[in-house]
């Protein structure tokens, strides 16, 4: 590939995932996620305590991603955050592409990057557009399995242990991801028991790199949170709770009804990805059927794809985000497998090569195409969070001062953490009231 080329696949890449996400540059947000997390990172702000000033069931890498973009760009800027997005989106599309570039060649590469960047998108805009934990977690994941790479080819303790810690990194944005430390530990074993590529010691110092990498940033952060005095509610909360949350509701029907109109939906209109990835893989296993050693780095990926695959069981409710952690592996192996088909295209005649390239382009933009027009089409329709809704409620108030207010606070227990004296804007306004009386519980207060 020569220079001029690169810099067209570079340019191919970042405006796919600019266009691709451009309506979250307008008023929006396609997730109800993002609410949380801006809700949490304002928290933060304001001097709180995650897990224990403000609670949810995700780790906290998303709060303080949320409260370093608030910090910077002012609070609540959802736009800021979905720039953000764009910009870590573009880069995972890019690290994809090196990574093709390293256990291939130039040209998978490219493929590899351009199918990460378009098929990210090929579902419903509530899981594909959201500034979510899927999307900020990928680009360590793949930064950790470049680093990994180069690791094994120029022996350093130090590349391993940074790819351990960018694991390490991911997993405190979605818990999931720690899934990749087992791919790379395998890798190391493999390549000690199969090829013999690597000696005992050297595994040894290298998966030790990895694991101290990863346990040194979870431990950071355990840290941090005893000296808080919130280590125990993190726990509860990012783990517990979620363990409870991700296993509830999940009857035998729910799963297979999940099986059928999200997993089978992801994958069908991610046809053409699937089919190469999957082609890739079914041509690395050859090398065992023929009694021959795989390549270590195919191995890697191999590893890679079926422990996020694996990943998407958890819980067994099957969202559609859950889905786009398999997108990096599963690139760059389709990457592989297509760069393949394209050099081979002088088998066909120039009239069918023709019909399959129409078929392969339409296959891969249509899905894609489709649901950038819904998400332009329903954006004003899928709001989950007005940013200004503060403003917008006190000005209602100015307008239409109420003469009574309810506290059910005080009588409900999944409110009580919960009181109008928790929220400036609402203890700002008690001060003009008093208290009228206490009914079942419900404290109302009247207008002076």
């Amino acid at each position: 590939m020569t220079r001029y080329q690169t810099r067209w696949v570079n340019v191919i890449i970042i405006a796919l995932v600019v266009v691709l996400r451009s309506p979250t540059l307008l008023p929006s947000m396609y997730v109800s996620d993002e609410g949380y997390y801006g809700t949490i990172a304002n928290d933060i702000l304001d001097g709180g305590a995650v897990y224990h000033t403000a609670v949810d069931t995700k780790p906290p890498g998303m709060y303080y991603i949320y409260a370093a973009v608030f910090q910077v760009a002012g609070r609540n800027n959802l736009l800021a955050v979905h720039v953000l997005a764009i910009f870590v989106v573009a880069a995972t599309a890019l690290v994809v592409w090196r990574i093709g570039a390293r256990v291939a060649n130039e040209w998978a590469g490219a493929w590899a990057g351009i199918g990460y960047a378009v098929f990210v998108h090929a579902y419903r805009p509530n899981d594909t557009l959201g500034a979510n934990s899927e999307i900020f977690a990928a680009l360590p994941l793949a930064l950790s399995v470049l680093v990994f790479l180069q690791g094994q080819k120029k022996p350093a303790w130090g590349l391993m242990f940074l790819s351990g810690a960018l694991v390490g990194i991911a997993t405190l944005i979605r818990q999931p991801s720690a899934v990749t430390l087992g791919a790379l530990l395998a890798c190391l074993a493999y390549g000690w028991l199969i090829p013999r590529s690597h000696s005992f010691g050297r595994v040894l110092a290298a998966g030790s790199g990895v694991m101290i990498g990863f346990i040194a940033v979870i431990a950071a952060l355990a840290w941090y949170y005893a000296v808080q005095g919130n280590l125990h509610d993190a726990y509860l909360w990012a783990w517990a709770f979620a363990v409870r949350y991700a296993g509830s509701e999940t009857t035998f029907s729910f799963v297979l009804e999940r099986l059928v109109t999200v997993h089978l939906a992801v994958i069908l209109l991610s046809g053409v990805l699937w089919y190469f990835g999957i082609r890739q893989v079914v041509e690395t296993l050859r090398f065992f059927w023929r009694r021959k050693v795989a390549p270590t780095e195919q191995v890697l990926l191999i590893f890679w794809l079926v422990l996020s695959y694996l990943a998407i069981f958890i819980g067994w409710r099957f969202p559609g985000h859950y889905h786009l952690p398999v997108l990096p592996p599963l690139s760059i192996l389709a990457g592989q497998a297509f760069s393949r088909f394209v050099a081979e295209e002088r088998r066909f005649s120039q009239r069918r090569w023709r019909w399959i390239r129409t078929g392969i382009v339409g296959a891969a933009a249509l899905p894609a195409i489709i649901f950038l027009i819904v998400a332009f089409v329903g954006r004003t329709r899928m709001l989950n969070f007005l940013p200004t809704v503060w403003a917008m409620f006190q000005a209602d108030w100015k307008a239409h001062p109420p003469v009574l207010i309810i506290d059910m606070s005080t009588a409900d227990p999944f409110w009580s953490a919960h009181p109008m004296t928790r929220y400036p804007v609402l203890r700002a306004y008690l001060p003009g009231y008093r208290v009228e009386g206490v009914i079942n519980g419900d404290t109302i207060y009247r207008r002076l």
